[in-house]
């Protein structure tokens, strides 16, 4: 009986950590790579479909996407470190960005603690931000 328990209270743990993904859901690999959640496994695994070609990838490797995280969403213009402009296509919750570059439009992945955020002003003492009745 006990070892019923401790077994049914495994599953439970594994299945709370694997219901934050569903089958069909966007995702991005470790490597950058992009595709669809197609199978979910009670060992923290999951089949993916990486354009056009399916692996097995950690859950915990996965990154989720996502519209917006926090104040950044998609359609937001950037700029990489190498000052590539673009637009972000795609966001996910572990950080990475798809972008489509603003020459050419190429499709790239980059993180996007690493990228520029475009702002309508920066916040100082000269900033007269046409949405804020109190400027600094």
């Amino acid at each position: 009986m006990k070892l019923a328990l401790i077994l049914l209270s495994v599953l439970a743990v594994s299945l709370s950590h694997a219901r934050d993904f569903r089958v069909g859901d966007r995702i991005i690999d470790q490597w950058g790579n992009p595709g669809v959640v197609s199978e979910l496994y009670s060992s923290q695994k999951a089949k993916v479909t990486l354009d056009p070609q399916d692996y097995v990838r950690e859950i915990s490797f996965l990154g989720k996407g996502y519209r917006c995280m926090e104040d950044v969403c998609v359609g937001r213009k950037v700029i990489d470190q190498w000052n590539n402009e673009g637009t972000i296509v795609e966001i996910f919750d572990n950080g990475m960005v798809r972008l489509k570059h603003s020459l050419g439009g190429a499709i790239y992945t980059r993180r996007l603690a690493e990228l520029g955020i475009s702002l309508d002003c920066l916040r100082d003492m000269s900033c007269r931000c046409h949405n804020d009745p109190n400027p600094r």
